[in-house]
C-alpha cells in the first residue's frame, strides 16, 4: 500500500491505493505443485491400479480428481490473500461472503429440519433460500454502512 497526495495536493489529504481484489484467475507453479502433491497423495492412498475400473476411471480418479481439488484450494486461498491485500474493502467482502454463508446454512438447514428437501419443490425453495440470502446479506451490508 502506498499513500500518496497527487489527487488533492492543496487539501494534505492522503489517500492510500490499495490492490484490487478482483484479479483474474491464471495457472501459476504453485499451483502445479499442489495439483502434483494431490495426485501423488490420491494416487499412494487410493492406489486405483488395483481396483479393477476402466482406465478412463483410473485416469479421472489419478489425474481429474486431484485437478478440481487443487483448483477448488488454490481459488480459496487466493481469495484469502486477495481479502488481506486489498485491506478495509476486502474486509467488505469477507464480510458478504461469510454473511451469505450463514443464511444459505441457516435457510438449508430449515429445509433439511423439515424434510422438504425430499420433495420436488427443492429446487424451487433451494433458489429462493438463495435469493433470500443474498438479499439478507446485501441488507445487512446497507445497514451497517449508514450508521
Amino acid at each position: 500500500m502506498e499513500a500518496t497526495r497527487k489527487l488533492a495536493p492543496h487539501l494534505n489529504v492522503s489517500i492510500i491505493m490499495m490492490k484490487p481484489i478482483e484479479k483474474q484467475y491464471r495457472f501459476t507453479w504453485d499451483f502445479y505443485i499442489l495439483w502434483i502433491l494431490i495426485a501423488l497423495g490420491i494416487i499412494l492412498i487410493a492406489k486405483p491400479w488395483q481396483f479393477d475400473m476402466h482406465i478412463v476411471s483410473k485416469v479421472a480418479v489419478t489425474i481429474g480428481m486431484p485437478f478440481i481439488l487443487a483448483i477448488v484450494l488454490h481459488t480459496f486461498i487466493h481469495f484469502i490473500i486477495a481479502i488481506v491485500q486489498s485491506g478495509s474493502y476486502g474486509f467488505l467482502v469477507l464480510y458478504r461472503f461469510l454473511i451469505f454463508l450463514f443464511s444459505m446454512g441457516l435457510m438449508f438447514g430449515v429445509l433439511l429440519i423439515t424434510g422438504l428437501y425430499t420433495e420436488s419443490r427443492a429446487r424451487f425453495f433451494g433458489f429462493v433460500f438463495a435469493l433470500l440470502s443474498t438479499f439478507i446479506a446485501d441488507y445487512i451490508i446497507k445497514r451497517k454502512t449508514q450508521r
